[in-house]
């Protein structure tokens, strides 16, 4: 299970999405406050309309998905799909942290600052590409030792 290459990307993915929590991901300055957006606190009231927890429920389905996927280790064509799946959810996430933002915010002297951790959804979306490459790899791997005997 862990000696595949797949198992530790997905188990990167997990990884990054367990810091995006709980790190600031956006910086928000007016001319007085400074506020740090994170995940799990939501999103705050007295500058955005009424708040959304998209972003943390997709985050949370994606480390769930992950580490389903890695239990996964037997059914290779199940792990192709959840592997997708998890893309597209990366996807999803990355538009709800940024696109969302940009329609949520009522104050126009609000300055939007992204950190370093803003990132970590485009480096889940390579791993979960990696991670379907090489099992795509391992499987047609296995289909062709079938075919020879």
């Amino acid at each position: 299970m862990i000696q595949r290459v797949q198992t530790l990307f997905l188990l990167a993915i997990i990884g990054l999405s367990a810091i995006l929590f709980f790190m600031p991901f956006q910086i928000l300055k007016d001319g007085v406050n400074t506020y740090l957006i994170t995940l799990p606190r939501g999103f705050l009231n007295d500058i955005m309309k009424p708040t959304i927890f998209g972003p943390t429920a997709v985050n949370v389905i994606i480390m769930i998905l992950s580490f389903y996927t890695v239990l996964q280790f037997k059914r290779r064509s199940k792990q192709i799909k959840y592997t997708q799946i998890i893309l597209v959810l990366s996807v999803a996430l990355i538009a709800n942290l940024y696109i969302l933002h940009f329609t949520k915010i009522e104050s126009p002297d609000l300055v939007i600052h992204y950190t370093k951790y803003s990132y970590i959804p485009v480096i889940n979306i390579v791993f979960a590409f990696l991670a379907r490459y090489f099992i795509k790899k391992d499987d047609k791997l296995v289909r062709s030792a079938d075919r020879i005997r």
